[in-house]
């Protein structure tokens, strides 16, 4: 970059690129009386890279670039000095509170991955086990026990929920129920979640929403209905279940609600033993037809052809 005029000075500034900064060497051509200077000062790699032409008689290498400034006015050059201290300093802090920031920034990011716990997003589906409620008519005492398996997962806990107690012939019967673990386990149990074991006192509930049904007037009938769950399952390291839970994970799945060991008290009325919740595997999506395949890459090339027409269309 050439300055020459009878008012501005013709000035040169020299800049090479290093690793990872830089050094500005501005030369000054001083009348006779005075001798050759040069002025260094650090400065930004990226400082002039692209708007830098190369130096003349330079050899050229890859990544350097230089910007030469003749300074013949000793003001001039105490201006540029000034300038180019200031400038360089102000840089220079300036990085220095960005890396500062990055690292803080990094710091904290890296503490909270380290506080977050397992937390499983997407429902984990129960293909089997079961989930038994004991009734007071049944001469056993809770608490009874679950199990629920399903995606390299084995959840087994005990519970005091109960279960329906008794039934009348041609009555609407709801097996709908929420069932929660026990919270007076002494010690932890073993639980598999998505193929990842713990040792914890489990909290949360199980949803069951059960289709009414119609008690039969006889005890051969059918006592049985359809069922959906779901629910939320966490998993503490001690019995209080206080802080960040190890574990919190999502269920879903489906099966049959069953009333069990019936007696039949007469008079169309029914003792209950216990309502059993039996899980089974999710229905298979069931194969498309060659008809409805071919219909369906008709439609997609259709789409297609259209999109093309309106993006080529003359506007």
């Amino acid at each position: 970059m050439e300055f020459s005029s009878a008012s501005m000075p013709a000035l040169r500034l020299h800049q090479c690129h290093a690793e990872r900064a830089c050094s500005v060497f501005a030369s000054f051509r001083m009348p006779a009386a005075h001798s050759k200077q040069f002025l260094t000062i650090p400065w930004p790699r990226s400082t002039f890279a692209r708007t830098a032409p190369p130096s003349r008689g330079a050899q050229s290498r890859t990544g350097a670039s230089a910007l030469q400034l003749h300074i013949e006015d000793s003001p001039v050059k105490a201006a540029l000095r000034a300038y180019l201290t200031r400038r360089a300093v102000v840089t220079a802090i300036a990085l220095g509170r960005n890396r500062m920031r990055l690292r803080l920034f990094l710091l904290a990011a890296v503490s909270c991955l380290g506080a977050v716990p397992y937390a499983f997003a997407d429902p984990i589906a129960i293909s089997r086990g079961t989930v038994a409620l004991a009734s007071p008519f049944s001469g056993l005492d809770p608490p009874f026990g679950f199990e629920l398996f399903g995606n390299d997962t084995a959840i087994a806990v005990e519970t005091f929920a109960q279960g329906t107690p008794a039934v009348g012939a041609g009555t609407r019967v709801d097996l709908s129920t929420t069932v929660t673990p026990s919270q007076f386990l002494n010690h932890p149990l073993r639980e598999t979640v998505n193929g990842a074991q713990f040792d914890v006192f489990l909290s949360g509930g199980l949803n069951f929403n059960a289709t009414p049904f119609i008690v039969p007037a006889t005890i051969s009938g059918s006592f049985s209905t359809l069922f959906t769950m779901s629910g939320v399952l966490s998993g503490f390291s001690d019995r209080d279940r206080a802080g960040l839970p190890l574990f919190t994970a999502n269920l879903a799945g489906h099966g049959t609600a069953s009333l069990v060991s019936l007696r039949d008290t007469g008079g169309g009325s029914f003792l209950v033993g216990s309502t059993v919740f039996t899980f089974s595997p999710a229905p298979v999506s069931p194969t498309p037809e060659p008809r409805t395949l071919v219909m369906l890459v008709a439609g997609l090339a259709f789409g297609a052809l259209s999109l093309r027409r309106r993006a080529v269309a003359p506007k």
